[in-house]
């Protein structure tokens, strides 16, 4: 080989090594957090070992979840804590308190940024204007229109400066929030159209700020996040929350890796990233959720005297013992559960009716056998609907069922009723049988049906009804009054499961 071509290759070998060296990198931690739902004090969870064995532990609870934001995020200086959305409802506090309490926990535990969940909404956008007032921590969605004042009902983006990594982060709010509260909740605020208004704040970012890293802080759900991830390729990391999915390895979806961490304090997620600071793009990326057990770090003391405080506005009434549960509670989403019939049973009782209805996401928590108290109807029936009544034909029972068995978002837990459906059937058909109290729907006779205001708000999405065309005659009482009193009177709760939903697809449940 001739001189001239060797030098040719020793400097081209040269540049090379020179624009390696010459890349410019960072790292940066993402602590995450999602779907708090106001869960101030402890969970008791367990898990079963290799062995069969089963121990009980207590993980979450406010105090001991900010030790260990304090722990991870001290262990390293390029960190930033995101909040993913539903700091409210879920436990008596925040009820009682209409989200007080909650702007007041969310200032403490100080995530970076945070966006809106549905449950922000849950104690009326009015309400919610007012707490946003108190609030000490930037909160984004873009997609959220306040028509009453003609502008973006928080800001729909952030920039943040973390290390040498400059952080776009764009919030969003579910596309079908108008499905998850009811109307007057939300009323003046209009949801934006998702995907244009994605690629419009991520154009305006990089136009304006050029960050090395776009975020989205979604409170869509892990499957909004994975199609949103499909179609929009300048997305670098979603962090997610809303279907309270504990992704213990992120999800990489095209160019986007999705993170969310469960629900209720129990773990917080761990993020940790490489970043081209000259490209704008991530090199490596690791993940994980770290389980907030008690015990690990020392509870902060803040937090801690905060909790004692808030709890104090309860007060002990609510650690009343009212009853004994038998058997262990347990909610199905998409099928029968023991819980649901429960329920069910007593809001037919209330309501004197020939039927009930309950959507299953009203039922916020599972009980294992022991004593009831008070605290616990506050903690599985968090939203204090009331309950309503109405009349439907026959005819018009049947189709409640086919759009019951079409839709795969949810099933409604019943009483007075029980039905057989083939979800291998097309939709429309899948319908086998149906039984009133025992006996075949009459489809010229009226039946009467028992359900909360939330489904009440929403006959058409959940049942398929006109809604123009239903005489709703509202009860005035609170559901967890009702199933309160249920168990005062019953003293010993056993529920099963009876059959009164079978779907017979061999599958999994629909």
């Amino acid at each position: 080989m001739n001189a001239r071509i060797l030098a040719v290759i020793a400097c081209a070998g040269a540049i090379f090594c020179n624009n390696v060296l010459a890349q410019r990198t960072a790292s940066l931690t993402i602590l995450h957090y999602n779907d708090f739902h106001a869960q101030y004090l402890p969970l008791k969870v367990s898990r079963t070992d290799s062995t069969g064995k089963v121990t009980s532990y207590d993980v979450g609870g406010a105090a001991t979840f900010k030790a260990f934001l304090n722990a991870l995020s001290k262990s390293d200086t390029n960190a930033v804590i995101l909040n993913a959305g539903d700091n409210f409802q879920g436990t008596p506090v925040s009820s009682i308190t209409r989200g007080d309490a909650d702007i007041t926990m969310m200032n403490l535990l100080s995530p970076d940024v945070t966006t809106l969940g549905n449950h922000e909404f849950d104690y009326s956008i009015d309400t919610l204007r007012v707490r946003l007032q108190k609030l000490c921590v930037p909160i984004v969605s873009a997609n959220l229109w306040d028509t009453k004042y003609g502008k973006s009902f928080v800001p729909p983006t952030i920039v943040i400066t973390v290390g040498d990594v400059k952080i776009g982060i764009i919030g969003l709010a579910p596309p079908n929030l108008a499905r998850l509260t009811t109307r007057e909740n939300i009323r003046g605020l209009k949801v934006l159209n998702l995907m244009k208004t994605v690629k419009n704040s991520i154009r305006e970012l990089r136009l304006k700020e050029k960050p090395n890293l776009i975020v989205v802080l979604s409170h869509m759900g892990v499957p909004m996040d994975s199609i949103l991830a499909t179609k929009e390729k300048n997305i670098d990391i979603i962090i997610g929350g809303h279907s309270h999915t504990a992704l213990f390895v992120p999800k990489k979806v095209n160019h986007t890796v999705i993170c969310q961490a469960g629900v209720s304090s129990r773990y917080l997620g761990e993020l940790r990233l490489q970043v081209d600071l000259d490209g704008d793009s991530l090199l490596t990326y690791s993940g994980r959720l770290v389980e907030t057990v008690n015990g690990v770090y020392p509870a902060d003391t803040k937090v801690a005297a905060l909790v004692d405080s808030l709890e104090s506005i309860v007060g002990p009434a609510l650690n009343r013992v009212i009853g004994t549960l038998a058997v262990r509670w347990e909610r199905k989403y998409n099928q029968e559960s023991n819980i649901g019939n429960w329920h069910t049973d007593a809001m037919r009782r209330f309501g004197k009716t020939d039927i009930a209805f309950l959507n299953s996401g009203s039922l916020r928590k599972d009980m294992d056998p022991g004593a009831i108290r008070i605290r616990d109807i506050w903690e599985i029936d968090t939203f204090g609907d009331e309950l309503d009544t109405f009349e439907v034909t026959g005819s018009q029972l049947r189709g409640i069922l086919e759009w019951q068995v079409s839709d795969k978002r949810e099933l409604f837990q019943v009483s007075g009723l029980a039905y057989t459906f083939d979800g291998r059937k097309p939709q429309g058909q899948r319908l086998i049988s149906a039984l009133v109290n025992g006996k075949p729907i009459d489809p010229h006779r009226r039946y009467s049906i028992t359900v909360n205001s939330f489904t009440a708000d929403h006959l058409h999405d959940f049942f398929g009804l006109p809604e123009a065309n239903i005489k709703i005659n509202h009860c005035g009482t609170a559901d967890r009054d009702v199933f309160i009193h249920e168990v005062e009177q019953q003293k010993i709760i056993t529920s099963a499961v009876e059959g009164r939903i079978v779907n017979i697809d061999p599958g999994p449940a629909h």
